[in-house]
């Protein structure tokens, strides 16, 4: 597999009032390696929650509160681009917790397969 950028956006600090720019970082690194029984997504949309603001304020939800340096989280949609998963084959779409950034690993577990 070649080699792929993961832009991330990162929690810096917690927000007062609105998010401004320097409560979040967006970083780059090498995509990460898929294990065995996941897939790596290339995102291509990416949903926010109304909970994002909690998990901002480091708050719990339905979901733990998000710690400075954490991806900030949100449900996605994206192409799998490898895979050591038998559920998910290269071209599959997958719905999962993408976050916001460009290539996150994923699994069976937690991921539904939108389209062949």
């Amino acid at each position: 597999m070649p080699e792929l950028p993961n832009r991330q956006i990162l929690l810096r600090r917690r927000p007062t009032g609105l998010v401004q720019p320097g409560d979040t970082e967006l970083v780059t690194t090498p995509a990460p390696e898929p294990a065995d029984g996941e897939a790596l997504v290339r995102t291509t949309y990416v949903g926010i929650d109304a909970a994002a603001r909690t998990w901002l304020d480091g708050q719990p939800g339905y979901l733990p509160a998000l710690q400075l340096g954490d991806v900030i989280r949100a449900a996605g949609i994206g192409e799998v681009v490898a895979s050591r998963c038998d559920a998910y084959a290269v071209g599959d779409v997958v719905t999962t917790l993408t976050s916001f950034q460009e290539s996150p690993r994923s699994s069976e577990r937690k991921s539904r397969l939108a389209a062949k």
